[in-house]
């Protein structure tokens, strides 16, 4: 990672950021197959100072993306019903341009983007015939490139009513088209927010807000003839391209009250989603894809409380409590719903309780210590195979450590240990994809440039 500034003329500067990044993966069940993921990201971004506390910031990003499985034919049919091998990468070309006017009783921000994305891909998967699909053929090959265009715009504002009101509202467009050689697709919508917030004095507020999101699916889709091949036990015919964007509607309620020398936020969430994005396999492969459930429902209750001390330490301990149901499931095209069930049933990934706590020590080197802990209840049986009487996933709790040195002209070393007791504990069980295990004992080591 590389992120360099430089003046131009007056106030104004340019900003050149690099990104480039290898991750290997060992694909969990089977110690021959592999993942690979190579990412590169570069912007460049001009920050123009603009009159009355103003500024524009306009620019333009590139980023290539490409994951590759590995596998090991031989093994994985004799072991099972098929063996996959992909090679998709992804190319965005990314346009931004945002502004700011700040004035005495006003804060005003709009801006626009917009990305075009290509996704190239080899999706190749050989299944025996005589297993699990009698009618399949020996192997199905998804080549068909897909192409979108992204879009979004805002507008927003945050209003000084007076010492103790504060209002701030906007109002945010977005949308996207998808384009294959099977399928060409189109979403939009026009997203209000609202925040209303009431200010005690300089260490307590109360707020209300409500508004509309919009999430897209992947690009990364498989062809419909070829997610037919691959499901044709459950689905005969090709089906339509049916995937939809994730539409919510997010209401909160929270505040800030002052407690001994820290403060204690307190927040209140409720979220409702029309088509509900998750993802699945196709068939029996390990092709992961997106598919919709009709609706979902997040509801949390969440506090935390900090406290700071000299040269920016602090102290903060926080308790959420999370539930999270959907229901129904809509998508048919690239995995068929196994007698979805109509009413609503838990995420594959609730966990009821999750905690925090963690204290950061700081010196006049620009140093420091920080301790982190994390608490998770687990997730609940209903997760489990009606088979099994209880197979709650246990409880679980982490621990990070990270130091910080202050060395000469600005550089600071840093080193951190994470999941310092190296419990993998699970994040998802029994679910279209298997069991998913958190990141065990990590070591990180890096050298900041520039002053903290």
């Amino acid at each position: 990672f590389l992120r360099y500034a430089v003046p131009v003329h007056g106030s104004d500067f340019l900003i050149a950021s690099a990104i480039q990044s290898l991750q290997t993966f060992q694909i969990p069940g089977n110690a021959d197959d592999n993942e690979t993921q190579a990412d590169t990201f570069a912007n460049l971004q001009y920050h123009h100072a603009g009159r009355a506390n103003g500024a524009l910031v306009y620019g333009v990003a590139f980023k290539r993306s490409r994951i590759r499985d590995f596998n090991d034919p031989v093994n994985d049919l004799a072991d099972g019903a098929y063996t996959l091998f992909s090679d998709r990468t992804s190319r965005d070309v990314l346009l931004n341009l945002d502004a700011s006017v700040t004035g005495p009783r006003h804060a005003l921000k709009y801006g626009a983007s917009y990305d075009a994305s290509t996704v190239q891909k080899l999706y190749s998967v050989t299944v025996e015939p005589e297993s699990v699909y009698p009618v399949a053929p020996a192997t199905v090959v998804d080549n068909a490139p897909n192409a979108a265009h992204t879009q979004a715009a805002y507008v927003q504002d945050s209003w000084a009513m007076g010492h103790d009101w504060r209002l701030d509202y906007g109002l945010r467009a977005d949308a996207y088209e998808l384009f294959s050689t099977q399928f060409v697709r189109g979403f939009s919508q026009v997203s209000p927010r609202l925040k209303i917030t009431r200010i005690y004095g300089t260490r307590a507020s109360a707020y209300v807000y409500a508004g509309r999101f919009f999430t897209p699916f992947s690009f990364e889709n498989v062809s419909p003839s070829a997610a037919q091949e691959l499901n044709s036990q459950l689905q005969p015919t090709i089906a339509q391209f049916d995937l939809k964007p994730q539409r919510d509607t997010d209401v909160e309620i929270g505040g800030i009250l002052p407690v001994g020398a820290g403060q204690l936020g307190l927040r209140v969430m409720q979220k409702a989603a029309v088509d509900l994005i998750d993802d699945t396999q196709v068939g029996d492969t390990a092709l992961h894809q997106d598919i919709n459930y009709a609706r979902g429902n997040i509801s949390s209750q969440s506090a935390l409380y900090q406290q700071t001390f000299r040269h920016d330490g602090r102290l903060y301990v926080s308790l959420t409590h999370t539930r999270s149901v959907n229901k129904g499931c809509e998508t048919q095209l690239l995995a068929p719903c196994f007698g979805a069930p109509q009413d609503w049933t838990p995420a594959d990934h609730d966990q009821k309780w999750d905690g925090a706590a963690g204290m950061s020590l700081t010196d006049a080197h620009s140093g420091w210590w920080s301790f982190d802990a994390e608490y998770g209840s687990g997730l609940s049986s209903a997760y489990c195979e009606p088979a099994n009487d209880d197979c709650k996933v246990p409880p679980h709790t982490t621990f990070d450590v990270e130091r910080g040195i202050g060395l000469n002209h600005g550089l600071t070393l840093t080193a951190g240990v994470y999941n310092v007791l190296n419990d993998r504990y699970l994040i998802t069980y029994l679910n279209a994809q298997g069991n998913h295990y958190a990141a065990g004992r990590t070591f990180r080591v890096g050298l900041r440039f520039g002053e903290r």
